[in-house]
C-alpha cells in the first residue's frame, strides 16, 4: 500500500469486509471500463464455512462473495492523469449463494480460478489471484437493519481454527446517508479493549475453509 500510513493486515481486512458488504447491499457499476469475465469452467474449488457463536436471534444471511485482484497491473491502461492514479478497476467481486447448514453454520463455495485470463486493454492478459471471501449476515428485525460483515484470506481461513471476529450488538445506531448500519468485527485483542458493557452484548463469527470441503 502506497502512502505514509500503512494499515495493519487485520485492519485492512476489516475495511475490505465493510466495502464488500456494500457490494452485497448493491454496488454501482463502472460502464466506462470493460466487463471482467469469469472462467466458464473453474475447477479449483474452495469450500468456506462461517460459524456463529452466541449470535442474536434473527441473524441471517443468504449471500456470500469472493474477491479477486489483478496480479500483473501492467495489463491495465497507462496512467495519464496528473495524480498518477490508476483509475481502472484492479479487483473484481463475485457473488455466490450461501447454504444454511444449521442455525449456527453457513457454507459456500468459491473458486480460486474463477476469473478468466483476458486482454482487456490491449496490453496483454490480466492474471488474477484470489484475495478474500466472506458474507454480511444481518439483523433484519432490529429498529435499524444492522449488517455484520466477515471475510477471510486464504492463509487465515485455512489456518488452525480459521479467523474469528467479535461484534458488539448495537441495533440502534443509524445508517449513513440512507444505508443500513454496518458493524465491523474486531479481533480478540482489540475487542478486549472496548467497554465491558458493550462486550457483554456481543457475539463472534469464525470463517474457515478446506480444499476438501467442510461438510462431512
Amino acid at each position: 500500500m502506497k502512502g505514509n500510513t500503512q494499515i495493519p493486515r487485520s485492519g485492512a481486512r476489516r475495511i475490505a469486509a465493510v466495502l464488500a458488504a456494500a457490494v452485497l447491499l448493491g454496488g454501482c457499476s463502472r460502464p466506462d471500463y470493460p466487463q471482467y469475465q469469469l472462467n466458464p469452467a473453474p475447477k479449483d474449488a474452495l469450500e468456506v464455512m462461517i460459524k456463529l457463536n452466541n449470535a442474536p436471534a434473527g441473524l441471517d444471511a443468504s449471500e456470500a462473495y469472493a474477491s479477486y485482484r489483478i496480479v500483473n497491473q501492467t495489463c491495465l491502461p497507462k496512467v495519464t492523469n496528473l495524480q498518477g492514479v490508476q483509475p481502472a478497476p484492479k479487483t473484481h467481486t463475485v457473488r455466490t449463494p450461501l447454504r444454511k447448514v444449521d442455525e449456527s453454520t453457513y457454507e459456500f463455495t468459491v473458486y480460486l480460478d474463477q476469473m478468466a485470463l483476458r486482454d482487456y486493454y490491449g496490453r496483454g492478459e490480466c492474471r488474477w489471484e484470489f484475495s478474500h471471501a466472506g458474507s454480511a449476515p444481518s439483523l433484519a428485525n432490529a429498529p435499524n437493519r444492522v449488517y455484520f460483515p466477515i471475510s477471510g484470506g486464504l492463509a487465515g481461513m485455512q489456518g488452525a481454527g480459521g479467523e474469528t471476529y467479535f461484534y458488539a450488538i448495537d441495533t440502534t445506531s443509524p445508517g449513513f446517508d440512507g444505508h443500513p448500519y454496518v458493524s465491523a468485527g474486531l479481533i480478540k485483542d482489540a475487542f478486549d479493549t472496548i467497554p465491558a458493557e458493550r462486550r457483554a452484548q456481543s457475539f463472534s463469527m469464525t470463517i474457515l475453509s478446506s480444499k476438501e470441503g467442510v461438510s462431512q
